[in-house]
């Protein structure tokens, strides 16, 4: 049976989201996206200040 990128790639991401919810059980996704999100946003604003301002 010959498959395509596509169903390939589809396959792979079901398998990446499979393996992150068996390896996260437990864990607060929100909280930590949360933080890096700040984290990202705080260098964004040193780094481009003269831009942002």
């Amino acid at each position: 049976m010959k498959t395509n990128s596509y169903s390939k790639a589809k396959l792979e991401r079901n398998e990446i989201e499979r393996r992150l919810r068996e390896e996260l059980k437990g864990i607060d996704i929100d909280k930590i996206t949360s933080e890096v999100r700040t984290e990202v946003n705080e260098a964004a604003k040193k780094k481009y200040a003269a831009i942002l301002a």
